[in-house]
């Protein structure tokens, strides 16, 4: 039996396209599903402002509980995670809170 003589069809590995910014970040609030589509940039400003906010308080939140507690930052942050599952408010709301209070909240 002599191979040389079938003919195999070469098979083309076809990369996908690369995936636009839109495609990436389409389940963004203020990003379009649609490629091309215009991108609500003062939905997404506001967006990041509010993450920007949020992690400085919930970062000062980790810093009190730091001192207060000698835990590391991970611990503080369990900290707030556990006091915001106990009282069922939001993480920012609890940090928020020891920010302004100095107290942790806890159950009601």
């Amino acid at each position: 039996m002599d191979f040389r003589d079938e003919r195999v069809e070469p098979t083309i590995r076809r990369e996908p396209p690369p995936v636009t910014l839109e495609q990436d970040h389409a389940s963004a609030p203020g990003v379009p599903a649609v490629p091309g589509a215009p991108v609500d940039l003062a939905a997404k400003v506001e967006q990041l402002e509010q993450g920007i906010t949020s992690r400085t308080v919930i970062g000062q939140a980790q810093g009190i509980l730091i001192e207060r507690h000698k835990v590391t930052a991970d611990g503080a942050f369990a900290l707030l995670v556990r006091s915001s599952s106990v009282t069922n408010r939001k993480l920012y709301d609890v940090a928020a809170e020891l920010v302004l209070t100095g107290e942790l909240p806890g159950p009601r």
